[in-house]
């Protein structure tokens, strides 16, 4: 008998082929913006293996992702990428993606069905988080810019130019408030195109 190969990939299969992530949300949930869950090279991985699946276009519209979002936490970035995943590709037209805090504890299956045991986990967790916005900003940095320095040619003019705003702002912030800035962000910012 013939059978009829398929050739589309859901992005929970995408996932678990492709990076050492879970592609459930939730297994992140209420830890904020960690290298532990989501890192440079995990990033690298889900690019790999979009150009492996999709081609360049959604290897371009990933990054120009990457460089839109707010918080880099490992749930709320899952969250986000099955947004504008599909079977065909990854899609996403750039824009500033705002996230609320409160998304890396609310938690959604595939289905889009509230896991109420995890989110209170999550919750917990949540509350227990120390981090401040700032703190959380300099690691969705410490995440994205090795990334986003590869692969600069694809992000818009409007997000270069955003991010380099954004670096600057952040800075003199630190100084304003003599905080030190750590060996990183003295790299970031002498990057600071990106």
């Amino acid at each position: 008998p013939f059978f009829f190969r398929r050739t589309t990939m859901y992005a929970t299969e995408f996932i678990h082929k492709y990076t050492n992530m879970s592609a459930r949300p939730e297994a992140y949930s209420g830890r904020g913006v960690t290298t532990t869950d989501l890192d440079d090279q995990k990033l690298q991985k889900f690019a790999d293996g979009l150009r492996t699946e999709f081609g360049e276009d959604s290897v371009r519209d990933f990054v120009r992702f990457i460089a839109d979002i707010d918080r880099l936490s490992a749930t709320n970035f899952l969250n986000q990428f099955f947004l504008y995943y599909s079977p065909q590709g990854f899609k996403y037209t750039p824009r500033k993606i705002e996230v609320n805090r409160i998304n890396d504890v609310v938690c959604q299956d595939e289905q889009g069905e509230f896991d109420v045991e995890s989110t209170m986990l999550g919750m917990f967790a949540f509350m227990g988080n120390k981090r401040t916005p700032e703190q959380e900003s300099e690691m969705t940095e410490s995440i994205r810019t090795g990334f986003l320095r590869r692969y600069e040619e694809f992000l818009t003019d409007e997000q270069r130019e955003r991010r380099s705003q954004m670096v600057s702002n952040m800075f003199d912030d630190r100084y304003r408030r003599g905080v030190s800035i750590s060996p990183f962000m003295m790299e970031v910012m002498r990057d600071s195109s990106l």
